[in-house]
């Protein structure tokens, strides 16, 4: 099964450039491209919840960031020094950067959120470009006959109703597969669980949770099963590595073992007890080094 493909975007305040900090940033000389700098290393951020990792390809943290954004090393090392500074970028354990104001202003959707949403908009469009024709093929024959304007008028709320028919259906169908897809990974899992329970977990074992790992976690739960997921995730736990990278690549490569899709509670338990796979190298050969 392909991974959801997820589309993201960055919300700034309308106040953004009215920030003290950012003002300040753009008086000093160079400010404009400091500034830019930072745009850069927020867009870069909100994939992995507003963080940044250094993954050892360059000497510094800065200059593999440089390298990243395509941007001069001294510049980006200003930009750096002053956001430590000012607060908008903070240094975590095991070469993480955290960038707040990523977290707080990101979003995101998947790809079939995407499709239903443009198709959604695009029917609204067609209605109403329906809905102005018709009127204005009425218009004209308003002078002629009232019979024919009452006539005209009942075919237009005809189709008015017909299209919020169709709507109702695509509703419904959408809410009648959610609920088989939902029936059918309840009947695989070993205990009644949820995407709350999950969340939860994550919580207790790593403690702050950004809206992307509970996106995440919600495309690895529709792929996976809660069960295996929540597996992975206290597997991801004893390593020590708290990214949610590690714990898909966990998934997928029990997936690989079992040769199965990971559903199955029997393999998942087998694999658990005979354990011989070094889980922190086999993530890395996909994700790169944590």
């Amino acid at each position: 099964m392909a991974e959801p493909k997820r589309y993201y975007w960055l919300r700034l305040h309308k106040d953004f450039f009215q920030k003290k900090e950012i003002k300040r940033l753009r008086r000093v000389a160079g400010g404009d491209t400091y500034t830019i700098i930072y745009l850069k290393m927020l867009l870069r951020s909100i994939i992995d919840g507003g963080k940044l990792y250094f993954d050892g390809y360059e000497d510094t943290f800065v200059s593999e960031l440089a390298l990243d954004i395509d941007e001069d090393e001294q510049n980006v090392q200003i930009t750096v020094n002053y956001l430590l500074k000012n607060g908008l970028l903070i240094e975590c354990e095991n070469d993480e950067y955290y960038l707040p104001e990523a977290n707080n202003n990101t979003g995101s959707e998947t790809a079939a959120a995407s499709r239903m949403r443009k198709h959604r908009e695009k029917s609204k469009d067609l209605e109403c470009n329906n809905v102005t024709q018709l009127c204005n093929n009425v218009i004209p024959m308003l002078q002629e006959c009232s019979q024919s304007l009452q006539t005209c008028y009942g075919e237009i709320e005809k189709e008015k109703e017909l299209y919020k028919e169709i709507h109702k259906e695509l509703e419904h169908r959408d809410i009648t597969t959610t609920r088989e897809d939902k029936e059918i990974e309840n009947s695989q899992s070993l205990a009644p669980m949820s995407n709350t329970d999950i969340y939860n977990l994550w919580i207790s074992l790593f403690g702050l949770i950004s809206s992307f790992v509970k996106g995440k976690l919600d495309d690895l739960i529709d792929e996976y099963g809660l069960v295996n997921v929540a597996d992975a995730v206290r597997i991801a736990k004893e390593k020590g590595k708290s990214r949610i990278g590690y714990v898909e690549g966990i998934l997928k490569n029990q997936r690989l073992e079992n040769g199965t899709n990971g559903c199955s509670g029997s393999n998942r338990a087998a694999t658990r007890k005979d354990e011989q796979v070094n889980w922190e190298q086999e993530a890395a050969k996909t994700y790169g080094k944590d």
